[in-house]
């Protein structure tokens, strides 16, 4: 079962997460390639190699920026995430970041 988490930002605008348990769909603000949300799997330890667990969960931007490409289902690319609206990269880093919660 999915379930919408509206996410007020800055200026009013809404973003929408759906849950499905292992994996998330967060809705950009701005769409990058064509791509209006990405859809992200829950992560597995070899998704974790190369960074630190913490700087992970702490949404440091070079530790997101090598994860976020291995944990997307559609094609999101690490120039992708380099383009990010800053809400977007944002809240793609607190879904990231919520799958370590326990």
């Amino acid at each position: 079962m999915s379930e919408a988490n509206p996410m007020a930002s800055m200026e009013g605008e809404t973003q929408s997460v759906s849950n499905t348990g292992a994996a998330v769909t967060v809705k950009l603000v701005k769409p990058i390639r064509g791509m209006a949300e990405i859809l992200l799997r829950e992560p597995s330890a070899s998704d974790l190699r190369g960074v630190k667990i913490l700087d992970v969960i702490n949404m440091d931007t070079m530790s997101l920026e090598v994860v976020v490409p291995r944990l997307s289902m559609n094609g999101f690319t690490k120039d992708d995430f380099l383009n990010l609206h800053p809400k977007d990269m944002l809240n793609i880093g607190l879904q990231v970041s919520g799958f370590f919660a326990l």
